[in-house]
């Protein structure tokens, strides 16, 4: 199996998202698929913030509009750090991971995750017009937790490049 498959496939089972119905033949995963397994990860990680923080109705009508912007930053991110995944993966198949192509995706990477960090502290500060600090807290450490948990599985899969 090429290297950009099993990360694709890491990516698909870190994503706790079942990817083939009975009657689908496909043995290996599309980009579109682990697209789709992060959508399941995206639901389940709304579930647990309704569960956990509880809001009541006003604050949830102000709160919501607002995580689902934030949702929509992250997947667009996502997006990007996949696709740079997949050029990493292409690299070390081609058996051509230069120092070029290496520092462009170090760059990217080292970039993308600044701005994933910087998205999430920008978003948990701005709900301080309706939420409280413990709240915000709470939401913080949940968001964090989520994306340790799904970011550990999927990076333990990732050949570390030579």
């Amino acid at each position: 199996m090429s290297c950009t498959k099993a990360l694709l496939m890491a990516c698909a089972l870190m994503c706790c998202a079942p990817l083939a119905s009975a009657d689908d033949t496909r043995a290996e995963p599309t980009l579109d698929d682990v697209r789709r397994s992060f959508t399941e990860v995206d639901r389940n990680r709304i579930d647990h913030i309704s569960r956990e923080l509880a809001l009541p109705l006003p604050v949830a009508r102000k709160f919501w509009p607002a995580y689902n912007t934030y949702l929509r930053n992250r997947v667009a991110l996502r997006d990007k750090q996949l696709a740079a995944l997949v050029d990493y993966a292409d690299a070390l198949n081609a058996d051509r991971l230069d120092d070029a192509t290496a520092t462009r995706l170090l760059n990217d990477g080292m970039a993308d995750e600044t701005l994933r960090v910087g998205n999430r502290q920008q978003f948990i500060r701005s709900l301080g017009e309706f939420l409280a600090p413990q709240q915000q807290m709470r939401l913080y450490q949940i968001e964090v937790l989520l994306d340790a948990q799904v970011r550990a599985g999927l990076l333990q899969q990732i050949p570390l490049a030579e």
